[in-house]
């Protein structure tokens, strides 16, 4: 009776179309971002997974907005300036992640241990940083805002180490 009833494999996840998705993503948002919010100096782009890897999100921060949250408390600079979940916009406009994150959802549900799913979790990183990469040296932010855009990637409940955020920035920003 055992041998009848089988668990069903995954099968192999697609990087490749994923990465893809998040690239159009991005830009469609980017772009449509600035143009909904033109009034407005952005300062920063970013993506964010959620700890499950169930979710890819954008933040967009302004440079008021980091001004003020910087007088309030400023010896958080750095954080504030590098944390995606406290910028202004942070995940909003979020529809054109959608099918990213259905994918996301599919795929981990068939994962098998807390291992996989990290293991999963940081792949995704990795692509997310490739495309804010490949982005940024097609000077698609720059072109769209006529300055220089700070990148960053995030994990939110800030399950990103010290060391690996430093990598992060050094990687996007030079």
């Amino acid at each position: 009776m055992e041998k009848l009833i089988q668990t069903p494999k995954p099968k192999p996840f697609d990087y490749d179309e994923i990465k893809k998705q998040i690239k159009s993503a991005t830009q469609t948002t980017f772009s449509r971002m600035v143009n909904l919010y033109e009034q407005e100096e952005m300062i920063a782009f970013g993506l964010y997974l959620d700890a499950n890897a169930t979710m890819v999100c954008p933040a967009m921060n302004t440079k008021d907005f980091l001004k003020q949250v910087v007088e309030k408390d400023p010896k958080e600079q750095e954080f504030y300036k590098y944390e995606t979940t406290e910028w202004k916009y942070e995940g909003e406009h979020t529809e054109h992640f959608n099918v990213v994150c259905e994918t996301m959802v599919s795929h981990v549900t068939l994962l098998t241990s807390n291992s996989k799913v990290v293991q999963f979790r940081n792949k995704m990183l990795e692509i997310c940083i490739q495309v804010l990469e490949e982005l940024n040296a097609d000077l698609f932010f720059t072109q769209i805002c006529d300055r220089d855009i700070l990148l960053m990637i995030n994990i939110s409940n800030g399950e990103l180490s010290g060391q690996k955020k430093k990598q992060i920035i050094k990687r996007l920003n030079g």
